[in-house]
């Protein structure tokens, strides 16, 4: 009985010093990684003033039981536009802000951002980070990889971030984010790129990087630098099942979102080249039952009847290896090659079939994205006097870039603003405006002009004239009050 109270006293006094013996290694740990780890603040002086806010509004109607309906907050609403339904019933409208992140790419002030941020927004301002802010128009978006570019007019070149190399970028390089988590504008975080795209083998997104930094609500559109303050990536989304930060995230590499972002500027849109087939990455599984040494290439699974593949003679089960040249080590470089690659003429590609390599040539096919995601040449912001609507000028660069009858005559209609006048009405992208109560209109502003000019007449419509599809119709759009009551 001694024997065993005395033992207990001496294997607990163990265990306490045990216990303080690992708070000290730990300490010991953390001070030595803190001192291994250099000092990031260099990069980030360089590479935040080109960081930015970017704060998109976007206008809602008021519905019955809204949670915003009993705050005092409502009576200071009632100077927001409203829109006029087609019985004349005035519907108020009130703003919503969404702010997230994004980079000046351009020191002429084009900025990077995340499409679904901004792509139904009727107000962007972007937030630079010496406190300016300017408003920003649209001069692209894709859908496909998330990335919109926004332009702003800033009087003087602005400090811009430079493109790095993602393909050189490994599994374990440090990386920097910065953004505006929860409106946060400047935050900083860090970390590690976890995993490369083709590592993932989640469904869309075989071409991201997955990154361990912390992001959250408003990291989107921000830069994921390198350790060379140069950007290898887009912020793009995060896996989580609370809605904040778990560290997992995931980027846009830069080789696929550079050349989204080139085009955007260059041509307001992205067309891709399709060559029609299915594809599955090489395993090692299949290329052992294949008989390949190495599991490299785009497993062709599939091929659209008709389409430039199938007209080649290309064929389920042909390994992809080489385009126009170049080689297909895995389903992200055949993405990337298509999306630089001439979108006209003819395309070498290289197949592994039966043991064999050989090569056919295919005609390829060009994806144009809708209208409503082409940057106009001159974009009008949707102000209440357009009654919602986003207006160009048919110049001859709009009538090509949109593929227009070379005869159209009047303003294009780029979008319609959801909730507004116009979208009651029926009006749609695409649409062209011939005139307005009976007047030609040429520019954006002869409409904003031609409605103003009927709002004074103490009118409560104006009536368009609207080519769709080359049929010619009548449209009647209710003014809204905020117009006619100045008079």
């Amino acid at each position: 009985m001694q024997r065993d109270h005395a033992a207990r006293p001496r294997q607990g006094t163990s265990g306490r010093g045990l216990a303080l013996f690992l708070i000290a290694a730990a300490g010991l740990f953390w001070v030595n990684s803190a001192a291994a780890q250099p000092s990031t603040a260099d990069i980030v002086a360089q590479t935040r003033p080109a960081v930015v806010a970017v704060i998109a509004t976007t206008l809602q109607e008021w519905q019955d039981g809204d949670s915003n309906e009993a705050t005092p907050f409502r009576e200071l609403m009632r100077d927001f536009p409203s829109a006029v339904d087609d019985k004349g019933e005035r519907r108020e409208l009130y703003p919503v802000v969404d702010i997230g992140s994004g980079f000046v790419v351009d020191a002429r002030g084009y900025v990077v951002t995340s499409r679904h941020i901004v792509h139904a927004a009727d107000r962007i301002r972007v937030a630079l980070a010496n406190g300016r802010s300017y408003e920003a128009v649209i001069a692209g978006l894709d859908a496909e990889t998330d990335i919109a570019l926004l332009r702003i007019e800033a009087g003087e070149p602005l400090s811009h971030l430079s493109w790095g190399d993602s393909i050189a970028a490994r599994v374990g390089d440090a990386i920097l984010l910065i953004g505006s988590p929860f409106g946060l504008s400047g935050t900083v975080t860090r970390g590690i790129i976890s995993a490369r795209g083709t590592d993932s083998q989640r469904e869309g997104l075989d071409d991201y990087f997955q990154i361990d930094a912390a992001m959250n609500q408003g990291n989107s559109g921000g830069p994921l630098i390198d350790a060379s303050g140069r950007v290898i990536g887009v912020n793009a989304a995060i896996l989580s099942p609370t809605g904040g930060s778990v560290g997992i995230g995931f980027a846009v590499p830069s080789v696929l979102a550079r050349p989204i972002v080139d085009q955007l500027r260059e041509t307001g849109r992205v067309d891709r080249v399709r060559i029609g087939v299915d594809l599955q990455p090489v395993s090692r599984a299949i290329a052992d039952s294949l008989g390949r040494a190495e599991a490299v290439g785009a497993l062709v699974s599939d091929v659209t009847p008709d389409g430039p593949a199938a007209r080649a003679g290309v064929r389920p089960g042909d390994v992809i290896l080489a385009l126009g040249g170049r080689p297909v080590l895995h389903i992200g470089d055949l993405s990337r090659l298509l999306l630089v690659s001439p979108a006209d003429g003819k395309m070498a590609v290289s197949l592994w079939r039966d043991g064999l390599t050989r090569t056919v040539t295919l005609a390829v096919d060009v994806q144009r994205p809708p209208i409503d995601q082409r940057a106009p040449a001159v974009q009008a912001r949707p102000h209440e006097d357009t009654l919602g609507l986003v207006l160009a000028a048919i110049t001859a660069d709009v009538l090509k870039r949109y593929e227009l009858p070379a005869d159209s005559r009047g303003v294009l209609v780029i979008d319609v603003v959801p909730g507004s006048a116009a979208a009651y009405a029926g009006f749609r992208s695409g649409d062209i405006v011939q005139s307005v109560s009976a007047k030609s209109v040429r520019e954006p502003v002869d409409v904003a002009n031609q409605i103003w000019a009927v709002a004074q007449q103490g009118r409560r419509a104006a009536l368009f004239l609207v080519v769709r599809e080359s049929a010619a119709r009548f449209s009647a759009v209710y003014i809204p009050d905020a117009l006619t009551r100045i008079r």
